[in-house]
């Protein structure tokens, strides 16, 4: 199978890397929330995205409608949390880092699969979590961060900026697998959100 990606991986920390893809100038990771913290990038992304912003979902699990200036001071705030998720801190060991990372991954394929839209949207926003997310490759207790995105529909297939995510997660998974791993190594899509 030929693919049209290339990419680096860069450690973060023991048992979590990034992404670097070929043509970019950072990591991955870095270039999330450089995105994320952004709000010309935020505005240009909410106002091409008001449809979805301005769902019955949203207005309803809000109880009121969502301008795109709350949206980007939220993303903003989410972004700063989501962040300390992914640096070690100074005197936390390797072990209690790794199990703060296994406890904020989820399966992509279970949530996916088996969360209707409303309950898994509603319940992150009333655990006061929100749309961002991280997606990453877990094999055994190491992640490999592939991307993100500002999800705000129910599933990834729904629009071509979540679509990629998956793209980059199965793209990224296959050229491992077979530059790296044998076949039967398993690979977990995963994410973080907030």
């Amino acid at each position: 199978m030929n693919f049209s990606i290339s990419f680096a991986i860069r450690k973060i920390h023991d048992g979590l890397y990034t992404v670097k893809y070929s043509g970019s100038s950072q990591p991955e990771l870095t270039n999330l929330f450089e995105k994320w913290n952004d709000p010309e990038y935020l505005s240009d992304f909410f106002e091409a995205n008001e449809a979805d912003l301005h769902s019955e979902f949203w207005h309803t699990a809000l109880g009121q409608p969502l301008t795109i200036d709350k949206a980007i001071d939220d993303t903003i705030q989410q972004a700063e949390q989501l962040e300390k998720c992914f640096y070690k801190q100074e005197h936390e060991s390797y072990e209690s880092f790794n199990t703060r990372l296994n406890q904020s991954f989820v399966s992509l394929l279970k949530s996916e699969v088996y969360k209707p839209l409303y309950q898994s949207l509603n319940k992150a926003y009333k655990s006061k979590k929100g749309w961002l997310r991280i997606y990453a490759l877990r094999i055994d207790t190491t992640y490999i961060v592939t991307g993100g995105a500002i999800k705000l529909t129910g599933k990834m297939e729904d629009r071509p900026h979540t679509q990629q995510q998956l793209d980059n997660l199965r793209n990224v998974a296959q050229l491992l697998k077979q530059n790296y791993f044998d076949s039967d190594t398993d690979f977990d899509s995963v994410y973080i959100e907030i």
